[in-house]
Formats: C-alpha cells, sequence, structure tokens
C-alpha cells in the first residue's frame, strides 16, 4: 500500500512511504473496536509523480541546509577562536606581570645589595692596599705591618712606579639583573685615586738644602696626574729637638769647663749624631715654606709624623676615609635639602613641605629683615622663583622698588597698624638676586664706613 503526501511548501517532500501490512492490520483493528460506528468516506486522490521538480527542490533545500550549517560551523569556529585568543592575551598578560614583578623585585634586591657593599663595616673588607717594595727597608716597615694584620686589612708588597709610596685599591662586586631576571655580581679591582708617601725626615731635609724637594714633588705629579698625592714626613720633629739639644750642649760647654761634663756631653751628643749629625741645617721656616708650595701648585697636602703608633693610627684612618667615601657621596647626592645637622635648620621632605619656611628664613637673614617682612613678601611672592620672575619683567629702577610698597600688619584685628617694607631693604633684596658680582655689598653704607674707617688710619 502507497500512502502519498501532499504539501504546498516548496520544502522537500518525501514521495512514498511503505508501510508494511501488519500495520495498517492493527490500526483497523483499533477503528473496528471502537464504539463508534461512523465510517468515514473512501476519498480517492490522484496524483502524478514530478520526479525532477522534487530532486530539484530537494538539492536547493539541502545546499540551504549545508550553508546554514557551515555558516554555524565556521561561527562556533570563530567564537572559539576568539576565545583562544582572549585566554592567550589573558595568560600574556599574566606573563607579563609575572615577568615585570619578578624584574622589579629583581632590581630592588640589585639596589640594596649595591647599597649594603658601601656600608662602612662592608667597605673595608673590599680595600686592598697596596705597599712599595723600598718601604721594607724602613724602621718602621714590620710594626706597620703587623698593624694591618691587627685591624684586619688586606695587603700587597710589591713594585710601584712611585718608590715608598702607598696606594689603595678598591674590590667592587656589582650586582646586576641577567636575561632570566635574576641577580648576578661579578667583581673587579678599581684604583683608587690617592696616593700616599712616606718619606723619611733625612730625605726631606736632603731634598730642601739642594733645592729639588718641589721637583722631586713635580716629577710625581707628572708620572700619575690622576692622583691625589698626601706626602707623610716621618721623624722630622726629632731633628729639629736634635738641633735644639745641641745648641743647648754648646751653651753649657762655653759655660763649665770641667774636663768630666765635656766628655759625658760629648757622648750623649754622639749618640743622636749618627742620624742627625751630618744632615744639613734648615729652619723650620724653609720647610713650612716648601710645603705650602707644594700644596699651592700641586695640591699635595702634608703631615709631619713623629711616632710609630701615630704613623699606624695615620695609615688606618687614611684607609677607613677612602673606604667610606663612596657612601658618604651617596647619602650627599640622596639628599635633597640640608636639614638637622645645625641649629635652626629647615628640613624640607621630598614632597616640598617646609619649603616655604624656608623661604621666610633666607628672607630674614637680610639685615632690618623680620619675621613679619618675611611673611609679607612670601603672601605675594611665594617663592625666590616668582620673585625672579617679578624682577625679570622690571627695569633695574623698577626692581629696585618692587617691593618697597608691600604693606606689613604688626596683628590682627581692627586696631592693628601696619607699615612699608620701604626701599632701603627692597634693593638689598633686588641686589642680592640679580647681581652677577659676588663680591658686591648689599649695604653701601657699610662699604662707605670701610672707606672712612680706612681714610682715618691712613691720616
Amino acid at each position: 500500500m502507497d500512502v502519498i503526501v501532499l504539501s504546498d511548501s516548496e520544502e522537500s517532500v518525501v514521495d512514498t512511504i511503505e508501510v508494511k501490512e501488519d500495520l495498517i492490520i492493527k490500526e483497523d483493528l483499533i477503528i473496528n473496536n471502537d464504539d463508534d460506528s461512523f465510517e468515514f468516506p473512501e476519498v480517492n486522490f490522484h496524483y502524478k509523480k514530478n520526479s525532477v521538480l522534487t530532486s530539484e527542490s530537494s538539492q536547493d533545500s539541502l545546499g540551504s541546509l549545508k550553508s546554514k550549517q557551515s555558516k554555524k560551523t565556521n561561527d562556533k569556529i570563530s567564537e572559539k577562536e576568539k576565545k583562544k585568543e582572549e585566554r592567550e592575551k589573558k595568560r600574556e598578560e599574566r606573563e607579563r606581570k609575572k615577568e615585570e614583578l619578578s624584574l622589579a623585585k629583581a632590581q630592588k634586591a640589585v639596589v640594596n645589595k649595591n647599597l649594603q657593599n658601601l656600608k662602612p663595616e662592608e667597605s673595608m673588607k673590599s680595600m686592598r692596599i697596596i705597599i712599595d717594595g723600598n718601604l721594607q727597608s724602613q724602621t718602621y716597615f714590620n710594626q706597620l705591618i703587623a698593624s694591618l694584620q691587627k685591624f684586619e686589612l688586606t695587603f700587597n708588597i710589591d713594585t710601584e712606579l712611585i718608590p715608598f709610596s702607598i696606594s689603595w685599591k678598591r674590590e667592587i662586586e656589582e650586582h646586576y639583573v641577567n636575561s632570566k631576571n635574576e641577580v648576578s655580581s661579578q667583581k673587579n679591582l678599581q684604583d683608587e685615586i690617592h696616593l700616599l708617601l712616606i718619606w723619611n725626615c733625612q730625605d726631606v731635609i736632603t731634598k730642601i738644602s739642594n733645592g729639588t724637594f718641589i721637583e722631586s714633588i713635580r716629577e710625581i705629579v707628572e708620572l700619575v696626574p690622576e692622583k691625589r698625592i698626601t706626602l707623610f714626613i716621618y721623624g722630622m720633629k726629632n731633628y729639629y729637638s736634635y738641633h735644639k739639644n745641641v745648641k743647648n750642649t754648646n751653651n753649657r760647654a762655653k759655660v763649665i769647663s770641667e774636663l768630666g761634663e765635656e766628655e759625658e756631653m760629648m757622648r750623649r751628643k754622639n749618640k743622636n749624631d749618627r742620624i742627625y749629625g751630618s744632615l744639613a741645617k734648615i729652619s723650620k721656616n724653609d720647610l713650612e715654606v716648601n710645603l705650602c708650595e707644594i700644596q699651592l701648585l700641586y695640591n699635595c697636602s702634608s703631615r709631619l709624623i713623629q711616632t710609630q703608633e701615630e704613623l699606624n693610627l695615620a695609615l688606618f684612618q687614611f684607609t677607613k676615609a677612602i673606604a667610606e667615601t663612596p657612601f658618604k657621596l651617596e647619602q650627599t647626592k640622596n639628599s635633597d635639602f640640608v636639614g638637622g645637622d645645625t641649629r635652626g635648620a629647615v628640613t624640607v621632605d621630598k614632597n616640598g613641605i617646609g619649603l616655604k619656611r624656608l623661604w621666610k628664613q633666607q628672607l630674614c637673614q637680610f639685615e632690618l629683615c623680620n619675621l613679619e617682612t618675611a611673611e609679607a613678601i612670601c603672601q605675594i611672592y611665594g617663592s625666590p622663583l616668582q620673585l625672579m620672575d617679578a624682577y625679570s619683567k622690571c627695569t633695574p629702577m623698577e626692581g629696585e622698588m618692587l617691593l618697597k610698597d608691600v604693606p606689613i600688619r604688626r596683628a590682627a584685628g581692627p586696631v592693628t597698624t601696619s607699615r612699608k617694607i620701604g626701599p632701603k631693604i627692597s634693593k638689598r633684596i633686588f641686589t642680592m638676586f640679580t647681581t652677577e658680582d659676588g663680591n658686591l655689598l648689599l649695604d653701601m653704607g657699610v662699604e662707605n664706613k670701610k672707606d672712612e674707617h680706612n681714610n682715618d688710619l691712613e691720616q
């Protein structure tokens, strides 16, 4: 039996459906068992099969279905790709933030470790003292080495370019962040700019008497122009004590003529004469003139060392000062304002709190300018920059009188009195902020009084 389904739509139609006979028999049995005896009349349908139309319509419907399915599939794929891209972006953002966090952490660790190396207790460990081998022939050498070992300082004995010299090297451990955002370090030796010369008084006396002392310093400066030279002269005071004792002995010899005492005096004289007797005689003035000249010409400072203990302590202090120099420079560099070290200093923090008070204190340094006057100026010109801008827009005559008419209120209330700053203070402040002559006096009256005083002295 064939069942035909008719449809008005353009959708696909199933041509024929074959129904098994046993199913139809079952339906008839169900209908016959019904109590209602009404029978539907038989309707005969006449039709013609159009295989071409049905095949074309089915192909069109299948194509539209495929296009819809492909579109849905593409939409799903695009959504998946978008979600995947978003996940990738989020993952990359997390990785980037993680790398930035690790980099910032590593950089902070590097800064802390570098600052830790600059601390005084750590800086002494990084110093290397280079001692010239010519110093081994001096009497103070063994005790000097023992004192360095006592202070736990590292030293090397080597042949240096400058004889009888001591120089310093610093072992620098530089920390940095590598490509993996990890803290790494490398060590290298850095030469310090200081050079210490230790000369015996005999050498100094010989050079001064021959006129070659300044020339010797000049040659050393030319050999190492990058160094700052300091000269230690060992045993100079004993030289002058010896000549003083010789002078006293000669004076007593003129008075006392007994033989026994003369022999005793000659014996005491011969004991010191082995060191200083054969040296030329120079005065203290000759020594001071030469030391002053090398300081002015070659920036070579000097120091007279008398005893072994003084030499040991001086070398330790010199080494400590060199070791702590980077730490002190770092402290000076990081401090924006100098405050708290002296009485009356104004402390200014990083946010600028305290600048106005500092500006008032600066104004109070002018003669006859008290706190009330400074506050009156600060109300109009809140900073030195504002005052300088006002001066730049004025002529010199207008600038001198710019602050003349600024009112000064002495107290609050209806019965308060006021006065003006006046031309004298106004001119002083203008001169201070605009002059290019550092030797110019702010108060011309002071200069006139000095001239009158000098004229009175000449008369």
